[in-house]
């Protein structure tokens, strides 16, 4: 009999053992986007978060100024897109795509998705990886996953991998 209840004991003991060591998932990281003036007063598209400001984009190509995007407008207006996406959920993946005959890297809600949201439109000679790898230091970000041939990087793990600037 007294085994009997040792044995209950034991594996009740061992339920509420691996019950308490089931992994949690973190909470997202909380992000605000802020378009400001970055190194060499460079437009920036900053992630404020509570780990630190992180560069996301530096504005630097002057090449559709002639259409009128100067690089200080595509800040603040991708970083605004950027905000409006992280509000309703979408900045989960970066990837690259196709919009209006052009190349552009852009985010996706699910990793194999659709682009949701256009981040660059690529100059036509560009190429789309290139770009990705150049926009993201990858080696400093983890693997690219791929998924249907298209490459598909986790935005907050991506962000996490930034050094905080001041």
């Amino acid at each position: 009999m007294n085994i009997k209840i040792w044995h209950g004991f034991l594996v009740g003991v061992l339920l509420l053992t691996v019950a308490g060591c089931k992994e949690e998932t973190p909470p997202p990281l909380k992000m605000n986007f802020v378009c400001e003036a970055g190194k060499n007063k460079t437009p920036t598209t900053y992630a404020l978060t509570p780990i630190g400001k992180k560069p996301v984009i530096r504005w630097v190509s002057k090449y559709f100024e002639g259409s009128g995007s100067t690089p200080q407008r595509r800040c603040e207006k991708v970083t605004q897109q950027m905000q409006n996406a992280q509000n309703n959920g979408v900045l989960n993946f970066i990837t690259v795509g196709r919009e209006n005959n052009q190349d552009v890297i852009c985010f996706s809600d699910t990793k194999g998705g659709k682009c949701d949201l256009t981040l660059l439109t690529l100059k036509p000679n560009d190429s789309a990886g290139k770009a990705v790898d150049d926009l993201l230091n990858v080696g400093a970000a983890g693997p690219i996953e791929q998924s249907s041939g298209r490459p598909y990087i986790d935005f907050e793990q991506w962000v996490k991998s930034i050094p905080s600037e001041k």
